[in-house]
Parts: C-alpha cells; structure tokens; sequence
C-alpha cells in the first residue's frame, strides 16, 4: 500500500506536464482569444524543453535520416519564403520555426521519458486521464460557461468545445488503459463510453471503440469482427426504437454523409476529403504547399458551411490530418498517408504479439505502436494541425519507445 502511494506520488509531476501539454494550448486559444492552439503549444513547448533539458540526449542517427531531415526543412523554408516574397502570404514562413522547435522540444521530452522508469509513465498517463475524465463530467452536468468560455457553445473547461476534450480524453484513456490492470481498463472505458452518449460525441464513441479494441480484442481479430457485427445490430435495432431521442438524432445526423446534412462535424469532415481531392487533382499532385490549406476555391460542403454558421470553418487545419497532408504535399502527402497506415498494420501486429498475460514490462514495448493505433483518430477522422498536443503527444511516447530500446541495446 505504502508502495503504491509512494508511486501515485512520483508520477504527479509528470501527471502535470501531461495535463499542461493538453490543457495550456486550449486555456491560451481561449483566454488570450487566439486564431490557433500555435501559441499555447508553443508556451508548452517552452516549458516541457526546460522540464527535460538536463536529460537533452542527441541519439546518433543514421546519415541518410538526417540527410533526408535537412532535405525536408530546408524545402520547407524554400517554399515559405516564396509564399512570403511572391505572395505576401506569412504564415508558412512564421509557422515553421515554431514547429521545429516544437519537434525539438517532444525529442528532448522523449528522451527524458525515455529515462524514467515505466511504472511512473504509465501513473502519470491514468492520472492525467482521469483528472480530464473528471472535467467531461463536470461539462455534463454544470455545464459551466463562465469568463471566456461563456463565449462558446458547448465548452469542456479548459477546453473550448468538446471535440478537443475528446480528443484529449480519447487518446489519455487508451494509452493509460492498455498498461492499467483490468478494473481500471473497465473503469476507463465506462466512463468514456457514458460520456460518448450523454455529451453526445461520436469522437468519444470511437475512441471508445479503439480503447475495446486495445484493450480487450487485439488478440482476436475474429472476435472483433462478430462482436462488431453484433454491435452495428443493436444500434440499428435502437435507432428504430429511440429514433426520437436527442443522442439518437446526433449520432444519425453524423451518418449523413452529404451535402444536405446540416451537422457541422459531418460537413466539416467532408469538407476536409473534398478540399484533399480538388487540391491534388488542381496543383497535378504538387499540393498547395506548406501552411496553405484553404487557400483554394471553396467547395461544395465549404459552401454549405459558409451557408449556416456565415463563416468558413476548418479549411486551414484541413479537419483532420491527413486531409492536411494531401492538400498541401500532394503526392508526398499521399506517401505520408500510406506509410501512416503500413505503420499501423504494423503495431497491430505488434500488439497483438504480446503475451496473452502480459505485465508492465512486456506492454511497455508497445508503446510506441498503441501511440500509433490511438493517434489514427486525429490523423484520419478529426484534428486541429499540425500544432496538435496530440501530435506533440505522439512525438514523445514513440519517440521514448524507440530511444528505450537504444538505451537497452546499449
């Protein structure tokens, strides 16, 4: 017991770091009435390179890697400069800097989690997921709106609308809940679930069916598969019966996958596939370029958007990543893509190698691969950018994963 506590108690600072990485973008976005989350992440960064600069370890890496790297920036800064020059367009130039020092803050971050042993990692995780857990259900039933946060429809203080809480608590939840014994993986995955139907939040009901997946099932795809079939019943069954209630009607009005529908996180989702369509098929696959997504012609859904909130929404973040990706590189977007999902196929794989009664050790060899299958919903179905705590998230725990493994060869 007095064990325990003793390592409930070394994980709180970490647990802090955590709950900052994910909450201080969204309190600066609000408080300081912010365009993006590029000024908030940029402060976190500032405060976890800090955090981890007496542990900043440079892991030799191959030639080719950083050949490719250097390649890749300077590109990048080409690119920017004659945006700026020829354009008079800054962001590209501006964004980019923030984002390398972003990417050299998670490496710092990485190889100081990288020297941290795992049992206060995987505390720190089911601490900070809980304490968001605590947030959603405070949204749900105080609906507070107070200060800045009165300014918003629906927010989930520190968050400013629930999407972003989803897609905090979705990814906390089944990181902390693949390591946690199997009480907390139950408790995790209720309370996520629960809260998927009375927000309501689709997000959340996919991250719930990723945390049943992780959690439960990676061993047994065939299972799955009759369990989600016998799911998709129920739901079906329960969409004819409850077809009337408030949840039933916004998780239909998520399935009307056209321009007719009038539900925002729908149109904006398509707007996002519609917006990487047009953008390879007019720039012949070259992309728009670095930062410039939704500087295109508007389409059919942007325009149905336009049409009910009088505003365009999510055309520069591209509604999820890789609708980002292909609208600004193209064919290198393409590539990114695909090569996103050879890596999933593979920590699937990787997961589902592991021992049937696995322990700390054995699952933290897969920490890079559930960071992988996790970030798949912000990558594929619902982002913010690339100034994405998520993102900085994912560069951290991979990033520890791969540096943990040359510390042990080593």
């Amino acid at each position: 017991m007095e064990m325990e506590l003793a390592r409930n108690i070394s994980a709180l600072p970490l647990s802090f770091i955590f709950v900052i990485i994910f909450s201080l973008p969204s309190v600066f976005f609000v408080c300081l009435n912010q365009a993006s989350l590029a000024g908030g992440l940029f402060a976190v960064s500032i405060v976890v390179f800090i955090y981890s600069f007496r542990t900043f370890i440079i892991f030799p890496h191959s030639e080719k890697k950083i050949a490719l790297f250097l390649i890749l920036c300077i590109f990048i800064l080409v690119q920017s400069s004659y945006f700026l020059i020829e354009k008079n367009y800054s962001k590209p130039l501006y964004s980019f800097p923030i984002l390398l020092f972003i990417f050299v803050s998670a490496s710092s971050f990485s190889t100081k989690l990288a020297t941290i042993d795992d049992e206060v990692i995987i505390k720190a995780l089911v601490q900070s997921a809980y304490l968001f857990i605590f947030c959603g259900w405070v949204a749900i039933f105080f609906k507070l709106n107070i200060g800045p946060y009165s300014g918003f429809n629906k927010p989930v203080i520190p968050f400013s609308e629930e999407s972003h809480y989803a897609l905090c608590v979705g990814f906390l939840v089944c990181m902390a809940g693949f390591f946690a014994n199997n009480k907390q993986k139950v408790n995790l995955f209720a309370n996520i679930l629960a809260q998927s139907v009375l927000f309501p939040s689709l997000t959340l009901v996919i991250f719930a069916f990723f945390a049943f997946f992780i959690f439960w099932m990676s061993k047994n795809i065939f299972r799955l598969l009759i369990l989600g079939a016998i799911f998709a019943l129920i739901v079906i069954l329960l969409s004819s019966y409850y077809s009337d209630s408030v949840a039933m009607q916004y998780f239909l009005s998520r399935v009307q996958l056209n321009s007719d529908s009038d539900n925002l996180t729908t149109l904006v989702f398509l707007q996002g596939v519609d917006d990487a369509v047009r953008s390879f098929v007019n720039t012949n696959g070259l992309g728009l370029g670095f930062q410039m997504a939704g500087t295109d012609k508007v389409g059919q859904y942007g325009l149905t958007i336009t049409k009910l909130t009088g505003s365009e929404l999510n055309r520069t973040d591209g509604g999820f990543i890789a609708s980002k990706l292909v609208s600004e590189f193209g064919f290198l977007g393409v590539l990114l893509l695909l090569f996103y999902v050879k890596m999933i196929l593979t920590s699937v794989h990787k997961i589902k190698k592991l021992p049937k009664n696995y322990g700390v050790q054995d699952a933290f060899t897969a920490l890079g691969a559930v960071c992988i299958v996790t970030f798949s919903v912000e990558f594929f179905l619902r982002g913010y950018g690339y100034f994405s705590p998520g993102i900085f998230m994912l560069l951290s725990l991979y990033g520890c994963s791969i540096k943990r493994k040359n510390i042990v060869s080593h």
